[in-house]
């Protein structure tokens, strides 16, 4: 009995509150992508109708988690009981019926979340309550992109050339938690520290992706996060600077996928985005230019998988499509030529799951389908040679759920909330929003509107404002909750954040900063400031 009234928990946590699920390198939607397919690096792994958990390919870490270091051209059984999976590099997260969460491979970051840095051969127990987790993958290119800082401090860079995971998990509580490695900020507690157990990162998380040393995450009210490693300008903030805690980026986001050093997201009207680097074409939109913001790409996307330098999307007919690097064949359009736009591979697509240089499917009759490099078996064929072409592996594989059974969780309203300076309506070009209970307010705009002059540092993320009548001096680093007045610290209810490109800050701290009285108005929606 016990067992069943938590299962029901978990099943009603998932129907009500979170439509939407992130594993590995590809975001799991309902309707779309689910997370009982799942390809990492070398290895593949998928979930039958029944539950059971097969694997194969790479075995070299353990990361198959049957007891051996033995690599498999063919499924092999692993454990039962298994909802979601997500395949990382030489390891995996595996979250079973009852909500409790399972990892097993390699271990040298912390990435198990076990406490320890020990390879495990098979699936230990983390924790429990969990509704779904990504697993990260490992830099390729060894390097930091010419002039690229992590943070404020370009000495707080980490050395090159390593293999960096970290993996994620959001509780039925909507609380996000970060563990593994941690050397560009990636788990988001504000240091540089490896966790070798999960810690908490913040609240009201429905989605979330772990990229290549940076993450990604949708909160409940459709705000897209993110933080570690920005490289590429892979966050989408017209900079490469990186940060060590979560910065809001951009409104109305359904589902985000990270890559290697790219990210992909669909917003809530179905429209596709990307932004950061783009020198394989990942973004399919007919160049190979990198962007540091985000680019409107296509329309009416379902769902993606996004991997180290290709991407694979399902449309709303059910077609696959692919674009970017396919020298393995990891398009299976029966080539290895790269394509920088979209190619279009098969239909009756229900899932996908794109590896380093493999792509496995869920057709919508439960066949799972894989092609691309096959050198350690992950294919499933029974072979390591390479396939350019689908190749049917499995049947009976579980098929995801349908969006149109779970209602989705409405965005908080952001643009009814005015702004008024001593009995004027203020017009800003962007406005106010209200996160973790504050209002947030454009800065410029409420600096130049208070007689400040408004000065930004792109390269160091700082805010300046001066206002000369009361010589009072302003700065603030974005990401920060302290702000400097003629040297002295005041530290704001909640961090600046980006949104819509514009950075925001709490409005009664910045008001109060050059001596004015705010109060806000629950009956009208209404922050008034007076100065007078």
């Amino acid at each position: 009995m016990k067992a069943l009234k938590k299962a029901l928990c978990l099943i009603l946590t998932l129907i009500i509150l979170m439509p939407i699920i992130s594993m590995g390198h590809e975001t799991l939607a309902f309707g779309g992508q689910n997370s009982t397919v799942s390809a990492g690096s070398g290895h593949t792994m998928a979930v039958d109708t029944g539950g059971n958990l097969w694997a194969w390919g790479d075995n070299s870490q353990g990361q198959l988690g049957d007891g051996t270091l033995i690599s498999r051209r063919s499924p092999i059984k692993i454990m039962d009981n298994v909802s979601m999976i997500s395949a990382g590099d030489r390891y995996n997260l595996a979250i079973r019926t009852d909500g409790s969460l399972w990892a097993w491979g390699q271990n040298d970051r912390g990435q198990l979340g076990d406490g320890t840095a020990i390879n495990r051969r098979y699936p230990v127990k983390i924790m429990e309550d969990v509704i779904y987790a990504s697993a990260g993958w490992k830099r390729t290119d060894g390097g930091l992109a010419e002039g690229v800082q992590y943070f404020q401090d370009v000495n707080s860079a980490p050395d090159t050339g390593l293999i960096w995971q970290h993996s994620l998990a959001v509780t039925s509580d909507g609380v996000l938690w970060a563990w593994g490695d941690n050397n560009a900020g990636q788990l988001g507690d504000e240091t540089l520290i490896n966790r070798h157990a999960p810690v908490r990162v913040m609240g009201d998380v429905v989605s979330v992706s772990a990229g290549n040393m940076f993450t990604m995450a949708v909160k409940i009210d459709n705000s897209l996060w993110a933080w570690g490693h920005n490289d590429r300008g892979q966050f989408g903030i017209g900079t490469i600077v990186g940060s060590r805690i979560p910065i809001m980026i951009m409104e109305n986001v359904l589902e985000v996928y990270a890559g290697d050093s790219y990210a992909m997201l669909i917003r809530t009207d179905g429209s596709l985005w990307a932004m950061g680097q783009n020198d394989r074409g990942q973004f399919g939109n007919g160049n190979r230019v990198s962007s540091r913001v985000p680019l409107r790409l296509k329309e009416n996307v379902q769902s993606l998988a996004a991997s180290g330098n290709h991407t694979m999307a399902i449309m709303a007919d059910g077609s696959l499509w692919a674009w970017g690097q396919n020298d393995r064949g990891q398009f299976g359009n029966g080539t290895t030529i790269n394509s920088n736009t979209p190619v279009r591979i098969t239909d009756n697509v229900v899932a996908v799951s794109a590896g380093d240089k493999h792509t496995a499917i869920i057709r919508q009759d439960g066949t799972l389908w894989a092609w691309g490099l096959n050198n350690r078996g992950q294919l499933g064929n029974s072979s390591t040679v390479n396939s350019f072409a689908p190749i049917r592996i499995m049947e009976n594989i579980m098929l995801p759920a349908t969006t149109s059974s779970i209602p989705q969780r409405p965005a908080t309203p952001i643009g009814d909330i005015r702004v008024v300076l001593d009995g004027s309506t203020l017009r800003l070009d962007t406005p106010p929003i209200s996160t973790d209970g504050r209002t947030l307010v454009p800065l410029r705009g409420i600096f130049t509107a208070m007689g400040a002059e408004v000065t930004w540092n792109p390269d160091t993320l700082e805010i300046s404002a001066v206002r000369v009548r009361d010589d009072v001096n302003i700065s603030l680093m974005l990401g920060s909750n302290i702000l400097i007045r003629n040297g002295q610290n005041i530290t704001l209810e909640v961090p600046a954040i980006v949104h819509d490109g514009r950075t925001m800050v709490p409005a009664r701290a910045i008001a109060e900063s050059f001596g004015a009285e705010v109060h806000w108005d629950a009956t009208t929606r209404t922050v008034v400031i007076t100065t007078q």
